[in-house]
C-alpha cells in the first residue's frame, strides 16, 4: 500500500468525493494510502506544497496560475475538481449590495482564489474594492464562526456553512456563479519532480478520486452519500440534503477529472483584469493532463 499525504484547506462538502473514497475503501482498493491534513490557509497549503510537506493539494485554480506565471512554481494542475459555488452570506442587517460599502469582509486570504471571485461579484454589484476592508481569515470554517460572531459583515461560503447561516436567519446575496457562471474553480496540484518520481501513485490516486466522483452521481447513492457528509462534517439531516441537491442540480465536481479548459481561461481573464497576473500565459505551463488521462484508462 503507497501513502499519498494531501492537503485541503478546511473541512466542507467540496470535499466529498474524499469522504466517499475513504469509507467506502475506493482508494484502498486502488492500493492507495490517503492520508488527509488540513492547514486553514492556502498560502500555507501551497508554501508547504512546495517545501515537500504534502504530495498533493486541493486548491483554487487561480492559485496555481498565479505561483506559475508569477514566481515559476513547479507546482501543475493534474486534475479538474470542481466548480465554485460560493454565496455571499451578510450579517441580518445586510440585505442590499450598497450595504457593504464601509463594511468588513471575510476571506481566506486577501490575494487567494475565492477573494478573486468574490471581489468579481461586488464589482459587478458596483460595490469597489476601496469601499469595503478584506479580513484576512482562513478556511469556511473559521468565517462562518467569525460571521455568527459578528466579527465580520459578510464572506463567501461554501455548502454546508451558507446554508447552515441562512437557517440562522442571514442573508444570501447572490453566488459567484451570478457574475462568472464558466469557471474552473477547486483543482488537485502537485510538484512536478513529485509526479515524475511516483507515477504509479498519482494515477491511482486520481483513478480512486474518479470512481468516487462517478460513485457521488450514482442516484442509487443519494441516501448513502448524505450519511457519509453527515458523519464527516457532523451536519443535521436536513442540511446535508440541501447539500447534495445544490451539488447534483449544479453538477458541481468535474467528472474524469477533466479540467474545464474554457473555465480556466476565464480564470485567466478575470486575474488578469483584477491585476493578479502580468503578460501571456500559457497554460500549458499550467496544466498536465497526462496522469488523469492515463487514470480514466
Amino acid at each position: 500500500m503507497k501513502t499519498i499525504k494531501t492537503a485541503i484547506i478546511s473541512d466542507s462538502a467540496s470535499n466529498w468525493p474524499i469522504y466517499i473514497g475513504l469509507e467506502k475503501n475506493i482508494f484502498t482498493k486502488n492500493g492507495i494510502d490517503v492520508e488527509v491534513n488540513i492547514t486553514n490557509s492556502s498560502k500555507q497549503q501551497l508554501d508547504d506544497m512546495e517545501k515537500g510537506v504534502y504530495d498533493l493539494g486541493f486548491a483554487a485554480a487561480d492559485h496555481i496560475v498565479k505561483r506559475v506565471v508569477n514566481n515559476k512554481s513547479e507546482l501543475f494542475i493534474c486534475m479538474g475538481v470542481a466548480l465554485p459555488f460560493y454565496n455571499l452570506i451578510t450579517s441580518p442587517n445586510i440585505k442590499v449590495f450598497c450595504d457593504l460599502r464601509g463594511k468588513k469582509l471575510g476571506v481566506d486570504g486577501k490575494n487567494s482564489g475565492y477573494a478573486l471571485l468574490l471581489e468579481a461579484l461586488l464589482e459587478s454589484n458596483n460595490v469597489l474594492s476601496s469601499e469595503y476592508t478584506f479580513v484576512e481569515l482562513g478556511g469556511s470554517g473559521k468565517r462562518f464562526k467569525a460571521l455568527i460572531a459578528g466579527e465580520i459583515d459578510g464572506t463567501f461560503l461554501d455548502a454546508p456553512s451558507d446554508i447552515e447561516a441562512e437557517l440562522k436567519g442571514f442573508n444570501n446575496l447572490g453566488s459567484n456563479l451570478d457574475c462568472i457562471p464558466n469557471y474552473q474553480g477547486r483543482i488537485a496540484a502537485v510538484k512536478s519532480s513529485w509526479a515524475m518520481e511516483n507515477e504509479e501513485i498519482m494515477v491511482n490516486f486520481i483513478a480512486g478520486y474518479i470512481e468516487s466522483v462517478d460513485w457521488f452521481y450514482n442516484p442509487q447513492n443519494r441516501s448513502e452519500a448524505i450519511k457519509v457528509l453527515i458523519r464527516n462534517l457532523g451536519l443535521a439531516e436536513e442540511i446535508a440534503e440541501k447539500a447534495y441537491d445544490r451539488y447534483i442540480k449544479y453538477k458541481i465536481f468535474n467528472e474524469k477529472g477533466i479540467i474545464n479548459e474554457s473555465g480556466l481561461n476565464e480564470v485567466v481573464k478575470v486575474m488578469g483584469k483584477l491585476g493578479q497576473i502580468n503578460g501571456e500565459v500559457d497554460l500549458k505551463k499550467v496544466y498536465n493532463l497526462s496522469y488523469s488521462n492515463k487514470a480514466r484508462g
